[in-house]
């Protein structure tokens, strides 16, 4: 028998508190912490973490919470695109639906459908996955260099774009034009949250 046969129910019912936002929310999500550490060994090898989360019963768990907080987001009003909009439990459809059948679906319907399924991704993320330990032979990966500062990036291109406007204006026009035809480019990456790719940045 697994070793979560006898337990997968449990952390279903605290998911279940855990999507009605209740009182006992925070208790919940606390007793789905220790649960999910406790299914495995005490400073695991990524091999065993791999052998329960590719286990049935796992997939269970996990099937059983995307259906669980799934259920929850069609339970009250949701904010889509900026708009607030009222659901019924039974849109629920629109989440159940396959790839071939949302084709289909109006543009209101994918909307939803979209919106449900990121909610069901970052619930599941925040109250299962996050909670599996790190293997204590995972690799280390290499220091990554610190992001670019936003804010003094557009501090730097403002202030260089006024100082070439004032001493050489035709290079500032050539700077804008290259700068609004390079955004026009990047804009629909920006939008749907993807990497700008490279080669746009080298044309």
């Amino acid at each position: 028998m697994s070793v979560l046969s006898n337990t997968v129910e449990s952390i279903l019912a605290e998911c279940r508190a855990i999507a009605e936002c209740g009182q006992d929310a925070a208790t919940a999500r606390a007793n789905v912490r220790d649960s999910v550490k406790a299914l495995f060994p005490e400073a695991p090898t990524e091999a065993q973490i791999g052998e329960i989360t590719g286990s049935d019963d796992w997939k269970r768990l996990t099937d059983g919470a995307r259906e669980i907080f799934a259920q929850a987001f069609f339970t009250a009003p949701r904010e889509i695109d900026g708009d607030l909009v009222a659901l019924k439990s039974d849109q629920v459809s629109l989440w159940k639906a396959t790839k071939k059948a949302a084709k289909d679906f109006t543009h209101a319907e994918k909307r939803i459908r979209k919106s449900a399924q990121g909610y069901v991704r970052t619930a599941v993320k925040q109250n299962i996955t996050a909670f599996i330990p790190v293997a204590v032979d995972a690799k280390v990966e290499e220091s990554i260099d610190p992001l670019p500062d936003a804010g003094k990036l557009l501090a730097d291109f403002i202030e260089g774009l006024i100082t070439l406007s004032e001493k050489a204006p035709d290079t500032a026009r050539a700077l804008h034009n290259a700068t609004a035809q390079w955004l026009d480019y990047a804009r629909p990456f920006i939008a749907e949250c993807k990497p700008i790719p490279r080669e746009i940045g080298k044309a």
